[in-house]
């Protein structure tokens, strides 16, 4: 039980860093034309990326790495290295 409830801290910064990065944004996006009906938010779920849709996942994924290695820091220097 107590397992559980350690991973979901690690899933809310996942899901956090998707959207500061623009991923769920751009994936949305992507996928738009595949959904029918009323959109539900349904976290970790995905059904519908086929091979037309894939390279365009993939260069979702590829521009939210860019934008997080945009805003990480670098590592400070310690004395002298």
């Amino acid at each position: 039980m107590a397992l559980g409830w350690c991973r979901m801290p690690g899933w809310g910064l996942l899901r956090e860093l998707a959207d500061l990065t623009g991923l769920s944004t751009q994936v949305t996006g992507v996928l738009t034309d595949t959904y029918k009906g009323p959109w539900t938010y349904a976290p970790g779920v995905v059904e519908r990326i086929d091979a037309a849709h894939l390279p365009r996942i993939r260069g979702a994924r590829a521009a939210a790495r860019a934008a997080a290695c945009r805003r990480a820091r670098p590592p400070a220097r310690r004395g002298g290295e």
